[in-house]
């Protein structure tokens, strides 16, 4: 999405939350819902993940591996491609 674009309030309610609505059921229990509850890439969060900050899942998945995977010394955190830090060329195999 253009970055310009990620501050429309007519498609956001807030940074990286969706805007949206309660009506109708979600999910498996109807009624089971929420309110802006969505999020795109850049307003992911897991809440659960130690250091991993909201966004970074999307922005640096390398460095949520080396957290979730031991030993992460031996993980190479450098990105060969990643839309979000305009890392790489989309269009190379």
């Amino acid at each position: 999405m253009e970055r310009s674009r990620r501050q429309l309030s007519s498609l956001f309610s807030s940074g990286g939350t969706f805007r949206g609505d309660t009506s109708g059921g979600c999910g498996l229990v109807a009624g089971n819902r929420g309110t802006n509850s969505a999020n795109a890439p850049w307003g992911w969060d897991d809440q659960n993940d130690g250091p991993i900050l909201r966004g970074e899942i999307a922005k640096d998945p390398a460095k949520l591996a080396a957290y979730y995977f031991s030993p992460s010394s031996q993980l190479s955190t450098t990105h060969t491609f990643n839309p979000f830090q305009n890392i790489g060329d989309p269009n190379q195999p």
